[in-house]
């Protein structure tokens, strides 16, 4: 047999890296005959080191290695493999397309060669495609994790139905399907050997995790999928096949089984049985599975012609024995039917019991899970070492309390307060404070960094994907060196913040947002801080900006309540910010982030023309690829397949990446100062003269014609709205919004003692035509300034003989 072996750490780097709350793997073995083994770990430093260990002890002992990758109770002890009635939370769909039967050692390239293009010319391409050594494993990610629930558990289940049947799957919708875990080896048994298969090496042909994901309304959903899974195979697979043709012994020891059961299969259901044979039948084989016999146990017991109970079975003329009993494991399979454990431990069976299968007192838990933190005194919070991730202790004792509170005689004051029985641990160590400084060690000082070193080893290639993308996304070459030079300075200057942000606007669907996502991946996912859209930045909580190098905003939007411009100004100039983060004090940190925006609005901001803080960059008119109506084509969907394929992911990045960081990393920035004024571009004049809500805009139209309440040099806010028929809920806020549009149109307010005069009883704030007429005016005595603003009014102007309209 070919000795292939498993990369074990980058099955770890897998497992942590999906969105479930711990991590869920459970051992097959190909000969059938040894039990399920599973096991549930969490995913701090601790908690990986266990998995490798895991890992190393099933693949020494020649197990399949399988995952849950959605949510389901915790595995272990008498739990080898969960239920479908244990998952709560959905967070992909799946399909098994294994290679047809009748697929040979010849033709296996060509055959899978076949349905990976199959796979990938899909409506819906699949966010991670795993070639499992037999054929693929097909996940599509749910952008909202969807709750099972009795209502909907079998609407999710029609929808793998449907995807199974548009690309060819198994009958394989049951929600806690597991898959074989990337990078472990896929051992054929003994009868695939026979039939020239060979171990190979599980992995990974494309993750587009986080970056395609889908509703889970976009799917369809199968017509009768209860019925068609209940009945009926899909495509030309038999049923035998469909369960992977197991080994079936020549004979069986039936001495150790519990004699009522070993009664039914030798003599049959006896004559006072209450149900039907086939339910005798589904019965029995229901609970050789669940004292760990496997398919090929099961199917000798019911197509031993010497068995009573395998009588119905060949009965049933209109289908071969070992077919219709098949069916029988098919139906056991889509319900989860799955060996119990009643006194197993989750080792492998014939050595000495691993540390990590002793289950260790609630204390001795407790204390090994502290390991993983270290406890922060400014702000007091958790900071898990594993991702140096900040947890609040609310949040610690929400996820602690109940194993603290298993303690035996635990004192009353540590009840419900696992922060507290933690701060007392010597185990647990302190740190004063947190810092964020990238490229310096872990502990600066008294104080712990959290920026996370990605390690992502520069490749001195030139990245061509990159360059002609950004070439086709920044037309204007002045523009598009500027945001070069801004991507370099974060590449070769971590530690120090640039003083402007970078702003990419065009009409959408160019990708522009796929420098976002290389940036994720090239500065590393603990490191950026992917927004989706602008909500988190007119939220009062301002965490999202906490130990970030890189903030990426996908979608800015304009609007009119916030000024995004004034909101991100800290974000973008301030050396330091106070965070707003729930459950935690209030406490001042570093700020390193540089902000990355991208927008399809032209009026996203308010800025001015000479606005110091953004560089503003056009992007492409259209999306890479379409024809003359704008429709995407083939070539379309190649070039973005090709564009976000080429990322890899942050665990584990791909070779263009590397090329991407090599290449940033030697550009010559002696030209560019990232920590001065935003350079002008055409686009930025643009995006500012587009800026103004319909107020701002009215004025200045009013004001460069010179109408309504310009047509003299003297006016009020309150004039402003007079005249140009503004109406308000809330008067005062109304008022401020015409004194900035004014202030903006080039109208002043009269300082010194024309501050406020009075006229006709009434204290009155007047604003001047230009700068030139305000300072005349604020020299004028109060009584002829008020005698020259009521006649202006009465439209009775007195035009001064040096006023300028142009100034």
């Amino acid at each position: 047999m070919i000795d292939i072996k498993s990369n074990l750490a980058d099955a770890v780097a897998f497992a942590v890296s999906l969105p479930t709350d711990q991590v869920h793997l459970c051992a097959i073995h190909p000969a059938g005959n040894r039990p399920v083994v599973g096991q549930s770990f969490p995913k701090t430093e601790s908690g990986q080191a266990a998995i490798l260990r895991w890992l190393t002890e099933a693949d020494r002992k020649g197990y399949g290695i399988y995952f849950n990758a959605n949510e389901v109770k915790p595995l272990g002890k008498g739990r080898a493999k969960a239920k479908e009635a244990e998952v709560s939370t959905v967070r992909f769909l799946h399909v098994d397309a294994d290679l047809p039967a009748g697929t040979t050692r010849d033709n296996v390239e060509t055959v899978r060669a076949e349905l990976l293009a199959k796979i990938k010319a899909a409506p819906l391409v699949p966010s991670l495609i795993i070639n499992s050594g037999n054929g693929f494993g097909l996940f599509w990610e749910l952008a909202e994790p969807v709750t099972v629930t009795a209502e909907n558990l079998e609407d999710i289940k029609a929808r793998n139905v449907a995807l199974a049947d548009q690309l060819g799957g198994d009958d394989c919708e049951n929600l806690d399907r597991v898959m074989r875990l990337p990078f472990t080896v896929n051992r054929p048994s003994a009868k695939k050997i026979k039939a020239g298969r060979v171990p190979v090496l599980a992995d990974i042909v494309t993750d587009l995790r986080n970056f395609v994901v889908y509703t889970i309304d976009q799917f369809e959903r199968a017509a009768n999928a209860n019925e068609e899974t209940a009945t009926s195979t899909k495509s030309s697979r038999t049923a035998y096949e469909t369960i992977g043709s197991p080994d079936i012994p020549e004979t069986l020891d039936l001495s150790t089984l519990d004699e009522s059961l070993r009664s039914i299969i030798e003599n049959g259901p006896p004559t006072s049985y209450a149900k039907s044979r086939s339910e005798a039948v589904y019965s029995c084989a229901c609970d050789l599975r669940r004292i760990g016999w496997s398919d090929g146990d099961i199917l000798f017991v019911l197509t031993n012609p010497s068995n009573g109970i395998a009588d119905h079975i060949f009965d049933q003329k209109q289908r071969e024995p070992i077919e219709q009993a098949s069916r029988v494991l098919m139906d056991m399979h889509r319900k989860g039917v799955e060996q119990v454990f009643i006194e197993a431990s989750e080792d492998f069976g014939d050595e000495e019991v691993e540390e990590f299968t002793a289950p260790p007192s609630p204390l001795t838990e407790f204390r090994e899970q502290l390991a993983g933190f270290r406890y922060c005194l400014d702000p007091p919070s958790f900071i898990r070492r594993a991702d140096k991730k900040m947890i609040s202790e609310k949040s610690f004792n929400g996820r602690y309390a109940p194993l603290v509170n298993c303690i035996p005689k635990l004192e009353s004051r540590y009840k419900d307060s696992a922060p507290k029985l933690a701060i007392s641990q010597s185990v647990l160590e302190r740190i004063d404070g947190t810092c964020y400084r990238p490229g310096e060690p872990d502990v600066c000082g008294n104080l712990f960094n959290m920026w996370q070193d990605p390690k992502i080893e520069p490749l001195p290639e030139t990245p061509t994907i990159f360059l002609a993308h950004m070439t086709y996304l920044i037309p204007d070459r002045r523009e598009r060196e500027l945001a070069l030079n801004w991507l370099a300075w974060c590449v070769q200057k971590p530690s120090e913040k640039q003083m402007f942000a970078l702003l990419i606007v065009d009409e959408g669907g160019t990708g522009k947002g796929w420098i976002g996502y290389m940036l994720r991946v090239l500065l590393g996912d603990q490191n950026v801080a992917m927004i989706e859209s602008d909500d988190p930045v007119k939220d009062m909580f301002n965490g999202w900006t906490l130990n970030r190098q890189l903030g990426f905003i996908h979608e800015l939007m304009p609007d009119r309540r916030v000024d995004l411009a004034s909101r991100l100004k800290g974000v973008i100039t301030e050396s330091h910010f106070w965070v707003n983060e729930k459950f935690i004090a209030r406490f001042r940190a570093e700020n390193r982030t540089n902000l990355f925006c991208c927008s399809n609005h032209r009026d996203v901001l308010k800025i001015a023309r000479k606005d110091r803080r953004w560089l503003v960059v056009q992007g492409a008119s259209d999306p890479f690829g379409v024809d003359d109506n704008g429709e995407p084509t083939v070539l379309t969907t190649r070039y973005y397949e090709i564009l976000f394929g080429c990322l890899g992911t942050p665990e584990a990045p791909g070779d263009e990446v590397r090329r991407i960081k090599g290449w940033l990393m030697t550009r010559d920035l002696s030209m560019y100062n990232g920590k001065g004024l935003a350079p002008q571009t055409e686009m930025k004049i643009e995006v500012a003269d587009n800026q103004h809500t319909d107020i701002e805009q009215t004025v200045l139209e009013a004001h460069r014609d010179r109408t309504g309440p310009f047509v003299g040099t003297l006016c009020t806010a309150a004039d402003v709205a007079d005249k140009l028929e503004f109406s308000f809920e809330d008067n005062q806020k109304g008022l401020v919004m015409i004194s900035k549009a004014m202030r903006e149109a080039g109208c002043r307010q009269l300082d010194g003692k024309n501050r406020q005069i009075r006229v006709d009883a009434k204290q009155v704030r007047l604003w001047a035509l230009s700068k030139k007429l305000a300072a005349k005016f604020s020299t004028m005595e109060p009584a002829a300034l008020a005698e020259l603003y009521k006649r202006q009014k009465t439209r009775k102007p007195i035009i001064l003989d040096d006023y300028d309209p142009a100034s």
